[in-house]
């Protein structure tokens, strides 16, 4: 996690060691399906829907 004195930006999560064991139980075929169809669908979002995507995950915003 970052220091209190630096901005806090983007976002944080937890994933419990349970739901990361679930997940890797999964065939590699569907992980990587899902990692496709995600891919697929976000080809055609809007440019600036994914301009803004791209500078949230960087923590530009």
């Amino acid at each position: 996690m970052k220091q209190k004195s630096e901005k806090l930006t983007g976002f944080y999560y937890y994933v419990d060691d349970e739901k990361i064991k679930e997940y890797k139980n999964k065939p590699l075929e569907l992980r990587l399906q899902w990692f496709y169809q995600i891919n697929k669908l976000r080809k055609y979002y809007p440019k600036d829907i994914i301009k803004k995507q791209e500078e949230f995950r960087k923590g530009e915003i």
